[in-house]
């Protein structure tokens, strides 16, 4: 839970500096007095900015969403890949422990892999 709300914060919080500098700039720069057009400045460019700020906070939520996934496919995909080599030195100490096996038959074998 710790780690999705660090992630989301840090996907909330670069649109939303973006928005409050927008705002202060262009408060600084836009005439009080003549309302009419300074109205339609201050919606176009609010209207841009939320757009761009709503566009930058989706790819980072797709982003969260497509790690998240690359992460539980890469643990499922180790675990595979442990119960295999578990599987293999298992199967290896039980050929080596065969009597009935050939001599010549146990050369082929690759030596045991010394793991902890």
């Amino acid at each position: 839970m710790k780690y999705w709300i660090l992630e989301i914060s840090k996907i909330l919080a670069i649109p939303a500096i973006f928005i409050l500098i927008t705002i202060v700039i262009l408060t600084r720069y836009i005439d009080i007095n003549n309302q009419e057009i300074s109205n339609v400045v201050l919606g176009v460019m609010l209207g841009v900015i939320l757009g761009f700020s709503a566009d930058l906070i989706k790819r980072g939520i797709d982003d969260l969403t497509k790690t998240q996934r690359l992460k539980k496919i890469s643990l499922k995909l180790l675990e595979q890949d442990a119960e295999n080599i578990y599987r293999n030195i298992c199967l290896w100490d039980l050929f080596q422990k065969q009597d009935n096996i050939p001599k010549e038959d146990k050369v082929h074998i690759p030596p045991e892999i010394d793991l902890k």
